[in-house]
């Protein structure tokens, strides 16, 4: 009878069995090298190379015609962010390029040019000066100049009324007459109004131009500008203008009188067909009654009326 290990041979002779043969094991992963060690950055350097930056960043400021002190506390901010950031550098000096106080230096002068802008736009800008010297600066003025004469004009009316000299048609049609007159004259001087207000802002505009002129004259943050002396003499010139405005109307006039008596008169005498009022006034009027009366009663009468 065979044994077993006649049967395990018979099957190894026959290539019929192959034992399990190990596997080979897999690679093991190498491991990271280690970072190199980084040298601490020497706080005394830091500092050193800080402070350089910021002398050749006023000294850059200084060259520009600027101020430094508008400019300092936001570049040793700046710089001060960067040492925050600044752990793993070796060359301190690589730390505070002059780029970052040129970059600073512009973002300033950006938001002074935006300031000044709104500043002046609100000062001496279209809407300052309309604000300034209104459209409806000279209405007293007319007013004044149409009540004077217009009440002048009814004095005359309502004389003529009181002595007879107008009826009631004749008198109705003087009131139109006047109110006609008013109308036209308060539209003529409204003209004449409108042309020196546009002259008044064009000299507040000169000074406008000069004061901005004067600005693009000196570069962006320079302590040298100021606005002060445009504005006091906008001021100046506002208050000229503004004391003598209605003068300056009524020169324009030239003693022009919108309600001409002479034919409101003869108005009224079409009107009430009663008596010829060819005068330009209630005293010539009264002559001429006085002189018909006569005429009525013989040579050397002069009755009353």
């Amino acid at each position: 009878m065979a044994s077993y290990y006649d049967g395990v041979q018979h099957y190894l002779e026959q290539g019929l069995f192959n034992p399990p043969v190990n596997p080979t094991p897999a690679p093991t992963a190498a491991a990271p090298p280690l970072p190199p060690a980084v040298e601490p950055i020497d706080p005394a350097k830091l500092a050193l190379a800080k402070q350089a930056a910021l002398q050749r960043a006023e000294l850059n400021i200084r060259a520009q015609g600027l101020d430094p002190s508008l400019y300092m506390q936001a570049i040793a901010a700046q710089y001060d962010q960067m040492t925050s950031q600044a752990s793993l550098a070796k060359d301190p000096y690589s730390i505070y390029s002059d780029d970052i106080a040129t970059n600073v230096v512009k973002a300033e002068n950006a938001t002074k040019q935006n300031a000044f802008m709104a500043d002046f736009e609100k000062q001496f800008g279209v809407g300052a000066d309309q604000a300034a010297l209104p459209s409806t600066i000279l209405d007293d003025a007319i007013n004044n100049i149409l009540g004077e004469q217009k009440t002048e004009a009814q004095l005359q009316l309502d004389r003529g009324k009181a002595r007879g000299i107008y009826n009631d048609v004749g008198y109705n049609a003087g009131e139109q007459a006047i109110g006609t007159a008013e109308g036209a004259a308060r539209s003529e001087l409204g003209a004449l109004g409108s042309g020196y207000v546009d002259q008044w802002r064009g000299g507040l505009n000169a000074i406008d131009d000069r004061a901005f002129n004067a600005y693009q004259s000196f570069p962006t943050g320079s302590s040298a500008f100021s606005l002060d002396p445009y504005i006091t003499e906008r001021n100046d010139y506002l208050t000229r203008t503004k004391a003598n405005a209605e003068g300056t109307l009524r020169g324009g006039l030239g003693g022009r009188n919108f309600f001409d008596f002479g034919k409101i008169g003869g108005k009224v005498g079409t009107a009430q067909g009663a008596l010829n009022l060819r005068d330009t006034d209630v005293a010539t009027a009264l002559n001429e009654r006085r002189r018909q009366n006569s005429l009525s009663r013989g040579l050397g009468s002069q009755g009353a009326f």
